[in-house]
């Protein structure tokens, strides 16, 4: 086996562990999405929190600003707030 072939045989093994390692990973990650995507739909959340959620989603599907849709205590406009100073 000549020197190219040698270097052509090493270059064709450090691609594969690289998409070997790179396959892995991915599956890692999305192992770690769906795991977290789990716990986030059974974690025990209260009420205000799944309003807001529900506000959130409902905001992001009119591609509206979602402090529009936010309750008043966490909105921009909220009318328990202070008026700015003038």
């Amino acid at each position: 086996m000549n020197l190219a072939d040698q270097i052509e045989a090493l270059a064709r093994s450090a691609t594969a562990q690289v998409a070997d390692a790179s396959h892995r990973f991915t599956g890692a990650q999305r192992d770690l999405a769906a795991t977290m995507a789990e716990h986030r739909r059974t974690a025990p959340r209260s009420r205000t929190e799944l309003l807001r959620e529900d506000l959130e989603h409902q905001a992001d599907a009119a591609d509206a600003l979602p402090s529009i849709m936010l309750p008043a205590d966490v909105a921009d406009a909220s009318p328990h707030l202070p008026p700015p100073a003038r």
